[in-house]
């Protein structure tokens, strides 16, 4: 069921799940949280619902297997809209949250525009211990683009990532904060940070650049150096919205 499921056979993997119960195989928490994964996946929340109505009548035993339904159906609930619903899960599972439940819930909120929300549980994460990784700062600079909040917001947290945490940002932190910068109107700032890394240039990072540039379309220098960066970039998308830019 796993192996169908990351090979993106989600229903398949279903089915399996489903032949498992006809056969009166009890399901644990890992197959659960495989299934619950497979519906969001393929988008099937009527099979979800069921799933969550087999969890249900099931007492399970380990509290691993349990926080591992819970964090999987968090996942769920935060993809479909439900935010009342992961925030009840979240509450529920009280001390024994980690950090998948964390970065779950405050992309949820990021998700649903609540920035300040997605701020606080990232507040409270810390205080109760619990280490953020890659995706939980990924997920609070997504509540930064999305709600409106200052740059400088993000440039904070990618500078935790490495100071506190010695977690290199990858190219998706970068593009975040370059597309902050540049709808800022702060395109130099935002040139900077992609050309200060290697590791940071490419196509994403100068995608998201341009993106400020079509906020501040007065800015020819700084398309025209984005244009010569990326004039061997094979991707359409990164020419049409050069082209966009252009226009106007």
């Amino acid at each position: 069921m796993a192996v169908c499921s990351w090979n993106g056979e989600g229903r398949r993997g279903l089915e399996i799940f489903w032949r498992m119960h006809q056969m009166g195989v009890r399901p644990d928490g890992f197959s659960f949280s495989t299934a619950i994964g497979a519906c969001t996946a393929i988008g099937d929340f009527a099979q979800g619902w069921s799933i969550l109505g087999q969890i249900r009548c099931l007492e399970l035993d380990r509290e691993n297997e349990i926080l591992a339904i819970k964090n999987a159906l968090l996942a769920k609930y935060s993809q479909c809209g439900g935010l009342q619903e992961a925030r009840s899960i979240f509450s529920s599972s009280g001390q024994h949250r980690d950090v998948i439940s964390w970065s779950s819930m405050i992309e949820s909120c990021a998700h649903h525009g609540r920035g300040e929300e997605s701020l606080a549980l990232f507040r409270r994460m810390q205080q109760e211990g619990v280490d953020p990784n890659a995706i939980t700062f990924l997920s609070i600079l997504s509540a930064c683009r999305h709600s409106g909040f200052l740059d400088e917001e993000a440039l904070r947290c990618v500078g935790a990532m490495e100071a506190d945490y010695g977690i290199q940002p990858g190219q998706e932190h970068r593009a975040c904060v370059v597309d902050l910068l540049g709808r800022a109107g702060r395109l130099k700032e935002a040139e900077n940070l992609i050309t200060a890394d290697d590791r940071s240039h490419g196509e994403v990072a100068w995608t998201s650049f341009l993106g400020g540039c079509r906020v501040h379309p007065d800015e020819a220098g700084a398309i025209k150096r984005a244009q010569e960066q990326v004039q061997h970039c094979e991707s359409s998308g990164f020419h049409i919205l050069l082209s966009n830019v252009k226009s106007g």
